[in-house]
């Protein structure tokens, strides 16, 4: 079974502890704009299921 999912990206994140929260929330267009963002998965029930740090290389 595969599991479907969706990303989103935001700017930052509000937990020290998982499950992270991922808060400001941003469009994939204004990722050029960034140094970095955060990349998260989500399942259907909006739960997210997998996170990642992103650098844009040259900024």
């Amino acid at each position: 079974m595969s599991l479907e999912t969706h990303a989103r990206y935001f700017l930052s994140y509000s937990s020290v502890k998982l499950p992270l929260k991922l808060v400001n929330e941003i469009t994939e267009q204004e990722l050029n704009y960034r140094n970095f963002y955060y990349r998260g998965y989500f399942d259907a029930q909006d739960r997210i299921v997998h996170c990642q740090k992103n650098r844009l290389w040259g900024s």
